[in-house]
């Protein structure tokens, strides 16, 4: 028996010679966007939960939104963040600010001296 490739679609080689990823993501793709199942992100949005879909016009009927709803994926971000914040009493973190003080918990004592010193104007010095 012979094996056969699944075909990718031009615009998917594209996007991953590029690495460009897609704007907008269907059902399936959201789901797995934020890490959950479908049936979780069912039940999210049938207790009104998440970012509503983009209401894209139909292509096939004129005035008509497309049957098949696509989610930003600014807005699902939006969306992590106030639930970020909402977790942490308010308090809302960049995600370069989260990923530096990440590096800095996991840098060396020495490493942490020397921002330590530069944060408080003080001039590195490389050596200790």
């Amino acid at each position: 028996m012979r094996r056969t490739k699944h075909k990718r679609s031009p615009t998917k080689l594209l996007a991953a010679a590029f690495g460009v990823s897609p704007r907008l993501f269907d059902r399936n793709q959201s789901a797995s966007y934020i890490g959950q199942s479908v049936a979780t992100w069912d039940a999210l949005r049938a207790r009104g939960l998440l970012p509503q879909p983009v209401p894209l016009p139909s292509a096939h009927r004129e005035s008509e939104v497309s049957r098949r709803p696509m989610w930003d994926r600014v807005d699902i971000d939006r969306w992590i963040d106030e639930q970020k914040n909402r977790a942490n009493g308010g308090h809302s973190d960049t995600g370069q600010e989260v990923e530096s003080r990440d590096r800095l918990r996991s840098a060396t004592p020495r490493v942490r001296r020397l921002v330590a010193r530069s944060s408080a104007g003080q001039r590195p010095n490389p050596i200790g």
